[in-house]
């Protein structure tokens, strides 16, 4: 209906006609050719106490992951009595897993004066079918001093992210450009108009290409071995904080819930501010590797935990086998990440940066024979 914003139909519709019949040459980039900005980070706030719809008593764990994060600069679309006419400068979360647009309510009606153009309508999250606090329209917009909008903009209380956080951009955005990059090695960020595979940044170098898949519901998988087991196949997903598996996730593992840590009284929220129960949780030591890359593993340089429950996201996601969520904590550890979402063939590169040569002399054991 004209009132409900679902990821399935909005992007679908969006992902089919970018690909039909579009061209991407793989030129190394010009100026004109990607925008740059810094990239920035959120992190949870620990302690923080937190109503979700649908339970009380809600407190913030800070897991030491971070969002990644891009400012946007708003042109106010009326006067605000009083106030000088101004752009505002906006942070917003940047989420491989939402489609659009999202505003906390008073960001859109407070700061903005944003007009509401529809104030009955509901979307998708990850705890399911959310009636929204309405829809506004972004007029003009601006990242890196490029112009954008109009976009539709729905209102959601995003309690349960950090504060600081004015909204959420999702693939409706990234789906625009034919690379998405995320270093997060140097806090940036570089959307290519037209290149596909722009060469590596100085100093880094592929460890990792695989390919992308898109669900039915116009999100993104990847199969991924954890220390070696697997592939489960996980959502992309920079705006969770942490990685999930539920139990088609465990068995793609090899694994059992006998086989890993139990947690009582331990949940996620989403962003649509809707709580999940947790039950387990997977610690991954070692490596991640993406199945069918290349190249090799990405050393972990902490443990990383994959919590295990039932989340509505990956019930819907059922009929694509989906396993599990890779959330931002996993990306960061993986260095520098690019996202081609577009063309024939959607892939996840990752990069490292090159190791350097150590200028000891080493020498060699010798072996011995039993």
């Amino acid at each position: 209906t004209k009132d409900v914003f679902e990821k399935s139909e909005l992007v679908k519709r969006l992902y089919d006609a970018w690909k039909e019949g579009r061209q991407v040459t793989t030129y190394p980039p010009t100026s004109s050719d990607v925008l740059q900005s810094k990239l920035f980070f959120a992190s949870l706030e620990g302690g923080k106490g937190i109503k979700a719809f649908n339970a009380q008593n809600i407190f913030v764990e800070d897991n030491g992951s971070t969002f990644p994060c891009i400012q946007i600069k708003v042109e106010p679309t009326q006067d605000i009595p009083g106030k000088k006419r101004r752009n505002h400068v906006l942070t917003m979360l940047l989420d491989t897993a939402a489609t659009g647009f999202v505003l906390r309510p008073d960001v859109a009606t407070e700061r903005l004066n944003l007009p509401v153009v529809n104030r009955q309508a509901s979307m998708t999250g990850a705890g399911g079918k959310i009636d929204l606090g309405g829809v506004a329209q972004m007029y003009t917009w601006y990242f890196d001093n490029e112009r954008f909008g109009p976009d539709p903009v729905p209102l959601l209380d995003i309690g349960g992210l950090p504060e600081r956080l004015d909204g959420i951009i999702g693939l409706t955005w990234l789906m625009r450009f034919a690379c998405v990059e995320l270093n997060f090695q140097t806090g940036q960020i570089c959307l290519y108009r037209e290149s596909l595979s722009p060469p590596p940044p100085e100093g880094f170098e592929i460890v990792s290409d695989t390919s992308l898949e898109r669900t039915n519901l116009g999100l993104w998988k990847v199969p991924v071995f954890l220390d070696g087991r697997g592939p489960v196949n996980l959502l992309v997903d920079t705006g969770a904080a942490g990685g999930f598996l539920n139990e088609n996730g465990l068995q793609q593992l090899g694994l059992t819930k006998e086989q890993v840590e139990p947690l009582s009284d331990f949940g996620a929220i989403g962003s649509d501010n809707m709580a999940m129960q947790l039950t387990h949780r997977l610690a991954v030591k070692s490596t991640l590797r993406m199945a069918g890359s290349s190249s090799g593993s990405v050393p972990l340089t902490t443990d990383m935990n994959f919590d295990v429950g039932d989340l509505p996201v990956l019930k819907q996601l059922r009929g694509d086998n989906v396993g599990g969520i890779m959330g931002a904590n996993a990306f960061a550890q993986c260095g520098l990440c690019r996202f081609r979402f577009n063309g024939a063939d959607p892939r996840l590169t990752i990069l490292r940066p090159v190791e350097k040569e150590s200028n000891d002399e080493e020498t060699e054991e010798p072996s011995v024979q039993p």
